[in-house]
């Protein structure tokens, strides 16, 4: 029986033969074989070894397979572990195969694959629309359409008279925005040929609604109206002329040509409390005595959103 000191020697001597093989046998790191298109190998091999993972397999280490190829404007990755389990999988680049490849390769970081369950990339992130906030004292319009301060109508006018008469003019209107309304002034002119002519100047009230791209302005107005009558005789012209109170209700349709722009179209039917008839100086009635009141249509441009 060999003594305490024989095995001692022994055992030594075993140690020292055993040590250098034990020593050069170093870990297998995870490894990659990336092959296929050229360009495509070389761009997921580099962004594969920026995290670790070995191109190049070591003699006697497993080491996952990897394809790479091109499938029109996509990219086709097909991989292959140690063990035989294969995936397939379809990417904008490759940059976007990479995690894929690593989950294959670091069984010990995807314990899942052990399974024979793989792990999906991560999607790349999307950035969400940025949201628009409606301004809060706005009514809804058209997109890039907010109420304005002020705004301006300029338009032209044909007439008809209640008593039958036809009549041709202008007008203009302006207002300033005061809450949901438009209140400003309106003024107008206009004539029947050279017999009788008529201004008026009034103070309007309007409240806009949007109607999907356009805008539908209602109003009424009440103020002041001079109205010249005259005819021609033998002994030349004669004029007469007075004033009196006029009421107006209109509607006006807005449409949209640009952010500031719109065209006008737009009716009224004005009323006149006078029922004078302007007489000669012999007493009898002078031909063609002011309207009672008018029906209007008007087409023309506005500016500024009511």
């Amino acid at each position: 029986m060999d003594s305490p000191s024989q095995i001692a020697c022994w055992l030594g001597a075993l140690c020292a033969v055993l040590a250098p093989a034990v020593t050069a046998a170093e870990p297998c790191r995870p490894t990659a074989r990336v092959s296929g298109d050229p360009a495509l190998a070389d761009s997921l091999g580099a962004s594969l070894a920026a995290r670790g993972i070995e191109t190049v397999p070591a003699a006697g280490c497993p080491h996952t397979k990897v394809q790479i190829a091109k499938a029109g404007s996509t990219i086709v990755v097909a991989i292959e572990d140690p063990y035989g389990r294969k995936s397939e999988r379809t990417f904008v680049d490759a940059a976007a195969a990479v995690p894929l490849v690593e989950s294959w390769v670091r069984q010990d970081v995807n314990a899942q694959n052990l399974m024979g369950w793989t792990v999906e990339p991560k999607e790349s992130p999307v950035t969400a629309p940025a949201t628009v906030t409606a301004r809060a004292d706005a009514t809804p319009l058209a997109p890039g359409r907010h109420r304005d301060v002020a705004t301006l109508v300029v338009a032209a006018d044909a007439s008809i008279g209640f008593d039958g008469s036809t009549w041709v003019g202008a007008h203009a209107l302006g207002c300033v925005r005061l809450g949901v309304a438009c209140v400003g002034a309106l003024g107008r002119v206009s004539r029947e040929d050279t017999i009788r002519q008529a201004a008026d100047v009034l103070a309007s009230l309007e409240v806009p609604f949007s109607v999907g791209r356009m805008q539908l302005v209602p109003g009424v107005a009440v103020g002041g109206g001079w109205i010249a009558l005259g005819e021609t005789t033998g002994e030349g012209a004669r004029s007469f002329a007075h004033i009196g109170v006029r009421f107006d209700a209109h509607l006006a349709l807005a449409y949209p040509l640009s952010r500031l722009i719109s065209l006008h179209a737009g009716v009224s039917i004005d009323a006149s409390l006078t029922d004078e008839v302007p007489r000669r100086d012999d007493g009898t009635s002078l031909v063609g005595p002011e309207p009672l009141g008018f029906v209007r249509a008007n087409l023309g441009l506005r500016i500024g959103v009511p």
